[in-house]
């Protein structure tokens, strides 16, 4: 690679004055037409000429100076060599795969069972309590637990759960409302 710095003559990293400074310097003294058309003049006036146009163009002169900057790291830093990797035997390959396969098949194979023959639904499994209109106070104590507070007036109940109510008239749900959406309303017969 060309230091085009070195072939003007001037420091690496130099500005765009600097530059075009030494290009003129150097132009005068290796231009063929003052030289008698001496090849050599002509060559270093060709090299003069390049270096100049790499580092007048900003975008050239940025790669230029990066390619010198990251060279020079280059130089300077130890690159160790990698290590030479043994590849196993591949009877010793096959082995450990096979013996990997069956572990997993002897662990998953009892896990798919269980999915497959499974019932939908155990036994002691905890099904949601709902209630609609018309159930006891029993039925809404089980969906929904203790409420947040309770009034009473007369015949009329109502329990709060956050911002939403339960409306009971002589021990039954007789409405409701549901505007935090955490009541276990019965699907059948919900409205709100």
């Amino acid at each position: 690679m060309h230091n085009y710095y070195t072939i003007l003559g001037i420091a690496d990293f130099s500005g765009a004055e600097e530059i075009k400074a030494a290009h003129r310097r150097l132009s005068k003294r290796y231009h063929p037409d003052l030289n008698n058309g001496n090849k050599l003049y002509e060559e270093r006036f060709r090299e003069i000429q390049h270096a100049y146009e790499q580092l007048r163009d900003p975008l050239t002169k940025e790669r230029h100076d990066n390619r010198l900057r990251y060279s020079y790291a280059a130089k300077n830093t130890f690159i160790e060599p990698e290590p030479v990797v043994v590849q196993p035997d591949t009877a010793v390959i096959k082995w450990r795969r096979s013996r990997g396969a069956a572990i997993a098949c002897l662990i998953l194979l009892p896990l798919f069972a269980r999915v497959l023959f499974s019932k939908p639904w155990e036994a002691n499994a905890r099904v949601q309590e709902t209630f609609t209109v018309g159930s006891e106070r029993e039925a809404v104590l089980n969906a929904q637990g203790k409420p947040h507070w309770t009034t009473k007036q007369g015949s009329v109940e109502m329990w709060a759960y956050g911002k939403s109510f339960v409306i009971f008239q002589d021990g039954t749900v007789s409405n409701y409302l549901n505007l935090d959406s955490n009541l276990h309303i019965s699907a059948a017969a919900s409205y709100e």
